[in-house]
């Protein structure tokens, strides 16, 4: 299911296969500078883009993997 919210998050139905990828963690300096808070931003962003693309690539390897598995029946 896509739910209807600003970041069209998708929650999977009942047994299905999932990629899940964590990325190291970030810490957010108390009393950061605008500047400061503009690197972490940054940082964040890169982080998100690589993760979302190591899930993708799972999930792309999986169903590759399962395409040619029915293939081979």
């Amino acid at each position: 299911w896509r739910l209807r919210s600003w970041d069209r998050l998708y929650v999977p139905r009942m047994f299905s296969r999932v990629a899940v990828v964590c990325g190291e963690p970030i810490d957010v300096p108390r009393g950061a500078s605008a500047e400061d808070l503009e690197q972490v931003r940054q940082k964040l962003e890169a982080a998100l883009t690589r993760v979302n693309r190591r899930a993708e690539e799972g999930v792309d390897i999986r169903r590759q993997f399962e395409l040619e598995l029915e293939a081979a029946r």
